[in-house]
């Protein structure tokens, strides 16, 4: 999922962590991948995908 899309662009963070902020007519989808320093020293990639609907702009109490 790396480079621009039709509805979202890649970001690069400081850090060698990457987002993307996409729509679609279920709402927004966001993602950050990279990778983290386990305690063992390895360095896994880790990717973070979540909606927000669109019918639900905000998190709400029951979230």
């Amino acid at each position: 999922m790396r480079g621009s899309g039709e509805h979202g662009e890649w970001g690069k963070g400081s850090v060698g962590v990457e987002s993307a902020v996409r729509t679609s007519s279920h709402g927004t989808l966001y993602v950050v991948e990279g990778r983290i320093e386990a305690p063992t020293g390895d360095r896994p990639h880790v990717r973070a995908v979540w909606i927000v609907e669109r019918s639900r702009p905000e998190p709400g109490p029951d979230w």
